[in-house]
């Protein structure tokens, strides 16, 4: 909590400073905290930019980028996946910041399928991993019961 109000005091005297093209923010995606494909840059800046007279600017809240001031400990989180009383299947990235904490719930999710794919945070965007995805969800739909 002591971080996320911080963070908040630090984001509040903050100016965004805009991308003088969107090739420049292109390729600042590419390379960020969770680099991604030049595909999946475009889809992601498609949506979350807007061109202004000054440049390219980040349409969403620059509050969502820092940590949330309401956590939930390990004991809720586990309280939560214990009554989960559906079939789960959890895709998760080999690189993912949250790997450590997801691995110790698993034995927690009654009916837990837990796959794993190569990538990080936006792997839904990345055109083989979101083919895999989707062929396991249409199977665990074709499958009855």
């Amino acid at each position: 909590m002591t971080r996320a109000l911080l963070n908040g005091a630090r984001l509040s005297r903050r100016s965004l400073r805009p991308y003088s093209s969107f090739e420049q923010a292109v390729q600042a995606r590419m390379n960020g905290r969770w680099p991604v494909s030049r595909e999946a840059a475009v889809w992601l800046l498609e949506r979350g930019l807007e061109q202004r007279s000054d440049g390219w600017y980040w349409r969403s809240d620059l509050a969502l980028t820092q940590p949330s001031i309401v956590r939930l400990c390990e004991q809720q989180i586990a309280a939560f996946v214990r009554r989960l009383t559906m079939p789960v299947l959890l895709v998760m990235a080999e690189r993912s910041e949250e790997r450590a904490l997801v691995e110790s719930m698993l034995a927690l999710v009654p009916e837990l399928e837990f796959k794993t794919l190569s990538g990080s945070h936006h792997l839904h965007l990345e055109a083989a991993a979101s083919l895999q995805i989707a062929a396991w969800f249409g199977e665990r739909l074709a499958t009855p019961g």
